[in-house]
C-alpha cells in the first residue's frame, strides 16, 4: 500500500478470512488502503461498522479518532484522544507496541494538535512524544521512522529547518510512508510550503524507484 499498488494489496487482503480480534495492523492496513484512495468517510465507516470489532482496545480508540478527524470531526477526535490517553497505560501500550509505527506516537502527536486547536497547549501530549523520542535514541532504535518522528517534533515546536532536515533524512533513509504524512495532522497547516512540497516530491520519486527495483526482482 505505501508504494501506491492499492488494488494489489486490496487482492490479497480479499484473500484473507479474519477472525475477530485481529493484530491491530489489520485494521490500520484496512483504513490505511481507504485512506490511500481518498475515502475518508470509508474508513471512518469502516471502524465505527464492521471494524469495531476486528481491533480491540486502545487501537480501535484511536484509528477511530484519526478517522473522526480526517473527516473533519475533530473535537469529536480531541475526546476520543483524551478519553483513551488519559490512562498512561495506554499511552505506553501504544507507543511501545510493534504497531507503534502508526498507532502509537503519531497518535500522541495528533493529540497534541487537536488540543492546540481547541485552545490549550499540547503540553503534556508534547512532553510524551518527545520523551519517547529521547528513550528510543538513547536505546539505539535505527529505523529512519525515528528521524520521521523528529520530524513531527519540530514542525510541532515550530522549527521548520529542523522538519525540514529530519523529514529528508528519513526519506533517504528508507522511510517511505504517504498515507502517514497525508493524514497525521501536524503537516496539514505547512502542506502547500514549498520545503513540504519538495520532500514530498522526494518521497514520491523513492517509492517510484523502490517499485522499479522490484519489477526488475
Amino acid at each position: 500500500a505505501a508504494l501506491g499498488e492499492i488494488d494489489r494489496a486490496e487482492a490479497v487482503l480479499d484473500r484473507f478470512v479474519p477472525r475477530p480480534p485481529e493484530p491491530p495492523g489489520y485494521a490500520e492496513t484496512i483504513m490505511s488502503l481507504r485512506w490511500a484512495r481518498g475515502e475518508h468517510d470509508g474508513a471512518l465507516a469502516w471502524i465505527e461498522g464492521p471494524g469495531a470489532r476486528m481491533v480491540q482496545e486502545p487501537w480501535r480508540g484511536v484509528l477511530r479518532a484519526r478517522a473522526l478527524a480526517q473527516v473533519g470531526r475533530r473535537d469529536e477526535a480531541l475526546a476520543l484522544y483524551r478519553e483513551r490517553f488519559s490512562d498512561p497505560g495506554n499511552r505506553d501500550m501504544l507507543a511501545t507496541s510493534s504497531y507503534a509505527l502508526h498507532l502509537g506516537l503519531g497518535e500522541i502527536a495528533n493529540w497534541v494538535v487537536l488540543e492546540r486547536e481547541s485552545g490549550g497547549d499540547g503540553a503534556e501530549g508534547l512532553a510524551y512524544f518527545q520523551g519517547r523520542i529521547a528513550t528510543m535514541t538513547r536505546g539505539g532504535f535505527g529505523l529512519p521512522v525515528l528521524d520521521y518522528y523528529r520530524a513531527v517534533d519540530a514542525a510541532l515546536r515550530g522549527d521548520v529547518a529542523a522538519a525540514d532536515v529530519a523529514l529528508g533524512a528519513a526519506i533517504a533513509g528508507g522511510w517511505l510512508d504517504p498515507i502517514t504524512l497525508d493524514t497525521d495532522l501536524v503537516w496539514r497547516p505547512i502542506a502547500g510550503a514549498e520545503w513540504f512540497v519538495r520532500r514530498r516530491a522526494e518521497l514520491d520519486a523513492a517509492i517510484a524507484a523502490q517499485r522499479e527495483a522490484i519489477a526488475r526482482g
